[in-house]
C-alpha cells in the first residue's frame, strides 16, 4: 500500500497531468502543494512511484505522466466524486427534454451533448437495435494524445470496427454499474484510451448503453458524473 504521502503526490500529479497535458515536475509540486518537504524529497517520491509502475518518464530531463496502473489507483482510491454543476444539469434536463421527439432521436440528441460536455467521443445505442449513435470525433482528437498518425490510424480503426466491439461493450455491463476500463484495460483494442460505458432503460423499458471513449487523462470524475445524470435522464424519458 502506498503511503499517505505517496497518495497525495500521485493524486496532484494525476490532476495536473489531467489539465495540461505535460510531464509534472517535482519543482511544479514542490511550490503548488503544500506537501511539507523539500523538491528532493519530493524528486525521490517520484522516482519510486516510477519503480512502482505508477508513473512514468516519457524523456530523460522531463518530468512524470501517471501510467495505467496509477490511474487505476486514482480511481479507485484518491479520486473525489464531482456533482456536475447546476446549470449543466439544467441544460441536460432541458435540451432533453425540451420536445417531442421519437426515442431514438432523444438518444442521438444525448449522444450529441456527451460529446460536447465531455469533450469526448460518445457512442449510444440500444441492444436490440442495430442502429448506433456517435458523436465527438473531432473532440477526440484535439487532444495532443492523438495528434501522432499511429494513435489516431489506431482510434479511427477502432471507430469502424465498432459494430465488432458492440458485444465487448454489451459484456462490460454485465451487473449494470456503470465501468471504467484504463488504457490496456479497454475491450477495444486501443491501448492509449479509456472506455466508461454505462447502461440504462431508454423511458423505463428499452435497454441500451451509453459510452465515453477519451485520453487515459480524462476528467474521470466529472465524466462518471455526466454519464450517471444522464443514464437517469435517459430513463425517465
Amino acid at each position: 500500500m502506498l503511503s499517505s504521502r505517496k497518495q497525495a503526490i500521485l493524486k496532484a500529479v494525476v490532476e495536473e497531468y489531467t489539465r495540461t497535458a505535460e510531464p509534472v515536475g517535482s519543482e511544479l509540486l514542490s511550490e503548488k502543494y503544500r506537501f511539507g518537504v523539500s523538491p528532493a524529497t519530493i524528486r525521490t517520491q517520484l522516482s519510486e512511484l516510477a519503480e512502482e509502475g505508477y508513473l512514468m518518464q516519457p524523456h530523460t530531463s522531463a518530468g512524470r505522466v501517471p501510467t495505467d496502473r496509477g490511474y487505476r489507483f486514482y480511481v479507485n482510491t484518491l479520486m473525489q466524486e464531482r456533482e456536475l454543476k447546476v446549470p449543466e444539469k439544467e441544460t441536460l434536463r432541458r435540451e432533453l427534454f425540451g420536445e417531442e421527439v421519437e426515442m431514438e432521436a432523444h438518444l442521438r440528441h444525448a449522444v450529441q451533448l456527451a460529446a460536447r460536455m465531455s469533450r469526448s467521443l460518445a457512442i449510444g445505442g440500444l441492444f436490440h437495435r442495430p442502429q448506433r449513435f456517435r458523436a465527438g470525433l473531432a473532440e477526440l482528437f484535439s487532444y495532443p494524445e492523438f495528434y501522432e498518425h499511429e494513435t489516431a490510424f489506431q482510434v479511427a480503426r477502432m471507430i469502424d470496427e465498432l459494430d465488432r466491439h458492440f458485444e465487448k461493450l454489451v459484456e462490460a455491463l454485465e451487473n449494470g454499474e456503470p465501468k471504467v476500463y484504463i488504457g490496456r484495460e479497454n475491450p477495444l483494442g486501443v491501448r492509449d484510451v479509456s472506455l466508461l460505458v454505462s447502461g440504462y432503460r431508454l423511458g423505463g423499458e428499452l435497454p441500451g448503453f451509453l459510452a465515453l471513449i477519451g485520453p487515459t487523462r480524462m476528467e474521470y470524475a466529472r465524466n462518471l458524473s455526466l454519464m450517471e445524470y444522464m443514464t437517469r435522464l435517459l430513463n425517465r424519458l
